[in-house]
């Protein structure tokens, strides 16, 4: 009768419970390996999952299959698909936990093959079973109801390497999310409860048939287990969404790292944080620390107005809070998690005091420099001019050569007041930057100096990125500086060999190696009427530019500077010459 039907529906009460528990089982896997194909397989941990789900799902489907078909010939066709998903189902839940708990890494390419062994040796020993029966010893059709079933007696290879293989890998895998849980804290417990839960069902379902303690004599009630275990699993991701917030290696990562973090979900509650947060609030905080309390109830009004700053997800905002009545400094950074569907936010907050104070400090130095410049610039050279204009008018009723030696003096004041206003003003960085020619630049600075008898020679060109004024001006400074110190020199500028910066030296009595460092200094200079501002300059406008510059010796003997740190695109050109 039963091989003239298309199907065999069972009617009898457990074995209709059976099929129903495999559709269900089945059908909820399935959902899930659709969810994580189409919203969630670039990320590792969503993968295992879903491949997770989509072994299961074959697995409980082919049950149904085997149910429905009439003959032995046809269940033994869907026993062997189902047994691909009773067969790598362990391989892929240790995959999954490995992800889950953060050791994802442990995870290659050649263990993962290793792992699959056994599972493949299974699939050729039930198809190839008529041959040698090491798998199962002996199979036939149960008739005890109403509606056939399949049923078997395992082999050698089914209870002495399937069985504990198997049973080995899924303890493997309990263990470590046992592990887990005890060791992470609030929402990620929630999801490690559910997992384990929802992993040990299913197998202590599948201990008890193999014990025989059984509902049904051939039908293995695994599956059903399963769809009691996935339902556990179903709260872990539509309530806590465990796929959008895996936490790996939380403990190693989070809870060490200095910085604040704040998990706040769809509701504006914050329902995680590392330690680092966890302090935070309760220095700062409206209230203590509790974990699903809102925003509104713990963060301090400053820190909401800055998190809720759509900069916070770009470049960050600074936020300022008092501490014992001093000012702390945080920048906040924000960014949502949960792919197509919105799942939270999470929250980093910098300490950045340190910074900020040094900032300030800056600021201030700077502010009190320009207060000096302004000075300098009005209040001391208005009466420089109107001192160089009486003495002007005296020379020119008497001659007295104490006279010519206040000008002399007042033209040195004069130079001094230049330099250091440069000091004064060139302390902060420029904006304004362009692609500058290094040869171009250097000629044109030649021109501005008294350069008397000496000469410029360029050995190659780079197009550099500068201020052109102060680069300029830098140049000036170290050809004024060849030509005080070696009168009728060689001054040769040229770029290095690594495209790392030019150099300029000259042929001039060189720098003895204990002075390269201190030339540098305001104020230091080996001639008495040098203002010994020169090179001070020269080090100044480099730093604002992020350059270094340093001391040594040329390849005549002379004095060698060499500017390094520069983004430089270097041009081989003719060398030439330039006169005074």
């Amino acid at each position: 009768m039963y091989q003239l039907m298309p199907f065999a529906m069972p009617v009898d009460p457990v074995p209709l419970l059976f099929f129903w528990g495999y559709l269900l089982a089945g059908g909820i896997s399935g959902g899930f390996a659709i969810y994580v194909l189409r919203y969630r397989w670039s990320e590792p941990t969503a993968r295992a999952f879903g491949v997770v789900s989509f072994l299961l799902a074959v697995w409980s489907l082919a049950y149904v299959g085997r149910m429905l078909s009439p003959t032995l010939a046809s269940k033994l066709l869907w026993t062997q698909l189902a047994w691909v998903g009773v067969a790598f189902t362990p391989v892929a839940v240790l995959v999954f936990v490995l992800h889950f708990t953060g050791r994802g890494r442990l995870i290659t390419r050649r263990r993962l093959a290793t792992l699959c062994v056994v599972p493949l040796l299974t699939q050729i020993l039930l198809l190839t079973n008529d041959y040698h029966w090491l798998f199962y010893e002996d199979v036939w059709l149960y008739t005890g109801d109403s509606t056939p079933f399949i049923a078997s007696r395992g082999g050698t290879w089914f209870y002495g390497v399937h069985i504990p293989y198997s049973w080995t890998l899924f303890l493997i895998a309990t263990v470590l999310l046992v592990q887990f849980a005890f060791v992470t804290t609030h929402i990620y417990r929630t999801q490690v409860i559910a997992l384990v839960f929802g992993a040990t069902v299913p197998w202590f379902v599948n201990g008890t048939f193999l014990a025989g303690v059984r509902l049904h004599p051939e039908l293995d009630p695994t599956p059903v287990g399963i769809a009691v275990g996935m339902g556990a699993i179903a709260i872990a991701v539509y309530r806590v969404d465990f796929l959008g917030l895996i936490p790996i290696a939380r403990e190693e990562v989070l809870d060490e790292m200095d910085d604040c973090v704040f998990v706040i979900d769809g509701a504006a509650r914050v329902i995680d944080s590392n330690a680092s947060g966890q302090e935070l609030i309760e220095v700062h905080g409206e209230d203590s620390w509790t974990a699903g309390a809102t925003v509104e109830e713990i963060f301090p009004a400053a820190m909401r107005e800055s998190i809720a700053d759509p900069a916070a997800e770009a470049d960050g905002v600074e936020c300022e809070l008092s501490c014992g009545g001093q000012s702390v400094w945080y920048l906040i950074r924000r960014r949502e998690f949960g792919g197509l569907r919105y799942a939270g936010t999470i929250v980093t907050l910098t300490d950045i005091s340190e910074q900020k104070r040094q900032q300030l400090a800056v600021e201030r130095k700077n502010e009190q420099l320009d207060a000096v410049a302004k000075v300098l610039s009005h209040d001391l050279r208005n009466p420089l001019s109107v001192a160089s204009g009486r003495i002007e008018l005296a020379r020119a009723e008497v001659e007295n050569k104490h006279l010519e030696d206040a000008e002399v003096a007042l033209a040195r004041m004069e130079e001094l007041l230049d330099d250091v206003l440069v000091m004064a003003r060139g302390s902060q960085p420029s904006d304004s930057r362009e692609a500058i020619s290094i040869e171009q630049v250097g000629a044109a600075a030649w021109e501005n100096v008294e350069t008397g008898e000496a000469t410029l020679q360029q050995s190659g060109e780079g197009i550099i990125r500068a201020d052109e004024s102060r680069l300029k001006q830098l140049l000036e400074n170290l050809f004024g500086n060849a030509v005080e110190h070696g009168g009728d020199v060689a001054v040769t500028v040229g770029v290095l060999p690594d495209q790392d910066g030019f150099f300029v030296e000259d042929t001039g009595p060189g720098i003895p190696v204990g002075r390269r460092e201190v030339v540098f200094e305001p104020r230091y200079s080996t001639r008495e009427e040098g203002t010994g501002f020169g090179l001070a300059i020269v080090r100044s406008i480099a730093e604002e530019h992020g350059w270094s510059v340093g001391a040594t010796t040329g390849e005549h003997g002379g004095a060698r500077f060499v500017v390094t740190g520069v983004d430089l695109q270097a041009v081989q050109t003719v060398p030439r010459r330039t006169g005074d």
